[in-house]
């Protein structure tokens, strides 16, 4: 990460974490954590709502979006919907104005924060 952000220095460029439903740096909460104690101003996170959402509630989703905030570097959106039951469950992609998780209270999250 050192050597990255090291070329990130030198290109101007901005490096941006990508948290996914299932792997090792799974949440908005993960990476704000790694990227807080990294304390690097090119690193940021992008937030998926899929993989937020599939690994939790739609309470959390947003109260994820609004606690980690200040990291947040992107937003992906989609429509989602969970294929199965329980507090894990991988995600269908769907367009925005379908599924089971209101992207309005995120869309109102994010003006919030500018």
């Amino acid at each position: 990460m050192e050597h990255l952000l090291a070329l990130a220095d030198l290109s101007g460029l901005k490096i941006t974490l990508y948290p996914h439903s299932f792997c090792h740096l799974e949440t908005p909460a993960h990476a704000a954590r790694l990227i807080r104690e990294i304390g690097h101003p090119q690193l940021g996170y992008l937030f998926a709502t899929s993989h937020v959402y599939a690994v939790g509630t739609p309470e959390s989703v947003l109260a994820q979006l609004a606690a980690c905030a200040g990291e947040l570097r992107s937003f992906n959106a989609c429509g989602c919907s969970r294929n199965a039951p329980g507090p894990r469950a991988k995600c269908v992609h769907s367009p925005l104005d379908e599924g089971d998780l209101d992207l309005i209270p995120l869309f109102s999250a994010l003006n919030a924060v500018g």
